[in-house]
């Protein structure tokens, strides 16, 4: 279990995450249990960090829509450490 107090509530933990595990599987093989997998990173998500209220997304957007929204992010992300 990860130590909540030290971890930065500014850092956006579970947004990272969430693209990080769909970049990952997106182009892997054709699976049905996608939404089973969503279930199952809430459970986990309520265990290991219970405080946390952000929810889990499934972001359900094609390949170069993926990209374009991954780009985004990473690019606020470095814009608000700036």
């Amino acid at each position: 279990m990860l130590m909540e107090d030290r971890i930065d509530d500014r850092i956006k933990l579970y947004e990272h995450l969430f693209y990080w595990i769909y970049d990952n599987i997106k182009n892997s093989k054709p699976c049905d249990k996608l939404e089973q997998l969503y279930d199952e990173l809430k459970k986990l998500r309520s265990t290991y960090f219970p405080k946390d209220k952000s929810n889990v997304q499934n972001f359900r957007t094609t390949g170069d829509g993926f990209i374009k929204k991954k780009s985004l992010f990473l690019h606020g992300e470095i814009l608000h450490w700036i």
